[in-house]
C-alpha cells in the first residue's frame, strides 16, 4: 500500500473517532444539564447549546491543532513544552496543511452529515422495533 493511502485512512479514522466522541459528549452534556434542572426551558436549551458548542469546538479544532504543535522554540512557556511540546510542526507550512488540515476538514464534513445519519439511524431502529413488536416473537 502507498503511504498516501495509509495517511488518508488514518486521517479518516481520526475524524470518525472525533465525531463519535462529539456525539457521545453531546448526550452526556444533555444528561448533565437536565440534572441541573434549570428553572426555564430556554435556560436549559441555552446551557445545552453552550456546552455542546464548547466541547465540539475544543474537540474538533483546538485538540487536533495542539496535538500536532511543537512548542520547543518557546522557552517562556515550559508548561506547553512539557505537556504538548512533542508535536511534529513548529509552524504552519504545506506539510501541516496536508496532515492536520485534512483531519480538520474531514471532521467538519463528517460532522455536517452527522445529524442526517442520526435521524436515519433512529428511524431505522424505531422501524425495526415496530416490526419486531408486530411479529409476536
Amino acid at each position: 500500500m502507498s503511504d498516501n493511502f495509509i495517511v488518508t485512512i488514518t486521517n479518516t479514522l481520526i475524524s470518525i473517532v472525533i465525531n463519535v466522541l462529539n456525539f457521545l459528549l453531546r448526550y452526556l452534556i444533555k444528561f448533565f444539564v437536565l440534572q441541573i434542572r434549570e428553572t426555564t426551558l430556554s435556560g436549559q436549551m441555552k446551557s445545552i447549546q453552550i456546552g455542546i458548542f464548547l466541547t465540539t469546538f475544543f474537540n474538533s479544532g483546538i485538540l487536533v491543532f495542539l496535538s500536532t504543535a511543537n512548542f520547543s522554540e518557546h522557552s517562556e512557556l515550559p508548561l506547553l513544552q512539557n505537556l504538548l511540546g512533542s508535536g511534529e510542526f513548529t509552524d504552519f507550512h504545506a506539510a501541516w496543511y496536508e496532515q492536520v488540515g485534512s483531519i480538520i476538514i474531514s471532521t467538519v464534513l463528517i460532522g455536517c452529515f452527522g445529524p442526517i445519519f442520526e435521524f436515519v439511524g433512529s428511524y431505522l431502529v424505531k422501524k425495526a422495533v415496530l416490526i419486531y413488536d408486530q411479529s409476536g416473537l
